[in-house]
């Protein structure tokens, strides 16, 4: 058989691959991400004992959104390291039209990524968000005695908003109880990188109070206390907000380390990443459904 009949029979062997598996001699790479956070509890206490004001707490209106999107590219290079089949790969996007108060999740995945994005809502004030997504990659140089090699990459991003409206009474701190986990993990050979994060904010009139999982030393899960301090003789308006976000990448290495190569891989992020729709994430109106628990 021919030099170019070898290169092109493994090309046409390239989807049978399942561009995820990869052959024995490959150098692997993968990462995922994995976010989660959720409201456990809340705490009402009274600023003034004397105003004739009893704490409470009246929650509104549920915004939610989720999205997903990935990518995979995979390419055969002859000795001189130059592509003689590729790119060839997929993409997938995936994401509320709109944003609504019904949970849900929203998933997508290809041969080599896939990612997911959830909401969940449990009662009335029960809100979470989770978030998560894998890839791998790999080189399979030295297949053949003409060192034709394999190049696969791929890429995935998942979001998941949550936002609730509450009106908290005059004089009132409220304290809202968060948990959950963040973590990432990578294969020691990975050429690449993933990352997820947890973004947690409680909103009142002008103030705010916000926390970040990047504040974390390192991957595992947290607790994090949060508060709404409402020191005026009027009831306020505000909001909590909790996102959870995973991104990551792994690229194969061509044979000769050349500026094409990063090219198609960098081609292939850019389509997806320019192709994503982020759900903008807008105040919600407080809108009075009920008292809340004083817990």
């Amino acid at each position: 058989m021919s030099w170019v009949r070898q290169t092109w029979a493994i090309a046409a062997l390239l989807p049978a691959l399942g561009l995820g598996a990869a052959p024995s001699h490959a150098a692997v790479g993968a990462v995922s991400s994995s976010v989660q956070a959720s409201l456990i509890s809340y705490r009402l206490i009274d600023l003034d004992l004397n105003d004739g004001v009893t704490p409470s707490i009246l929650f509104g209106e549920v915004f939610q959104a989720r999205s997903v999107s990935g990518s995979n590219l995979a390419a055969v290079y002859d000795p001189s390291g130059y592509p003689v089949f590729g790119p060839h790969g997929g993409t997938y996007q995936d994401h509320d039209h709109y944003p609504s108060p019904v949970p849900g999740t929203v998933a997508g995945s290809l041969s080599t990524a896939s990612s997911s994005a959830t909401n969940g809502l449990q009662g009335v004030w029960g809100l979470s968000v989770a978030a998560a997504g894998q890839t791998s990659g790999y080189d399979a140089r030295g297949l053949d005695p003409m060192q034709v090699s394999l190049y696969s990459s791929g890429y995935y991003s998942g979001q998941a908003v949550g936002r609730l409206a509450f009106s908290l009474s005059a004089n009132t701190v409220a304290l809202f109880s968060f948990d959950g986990a963040a973590f990432t993990m990578a294969e020691p050979t990975s050429h690449g990188q993933g990352n997820g994060g947890v973004d947690l904010g409680v909103y009142l009139g002008d103030t705010s109070s916000t926390w970040r999982s990047g504040q974390m030393d390192g991957p595992g899960s947290f607790s994090v206390r949060l508060g709404a301090y409402n020191r005026t003789a009027a009831a306020q308006s505000g909001h909590l907000s909790m996102t959870a976000d995973v991104l990551g990448m792994v690229y194969g290495a061509a044979p000769v380390p050349e500026v094409q190569t990063w090219g198609l891989g960098l081609v292939g992020v850019a389509v997806v990443m320019g192709a994503r729709r982020r759900v903008a994430v807008c105040p919600a109106p407080a809108k009075s459904q009920g008292q809340g628990e004083v817990r």
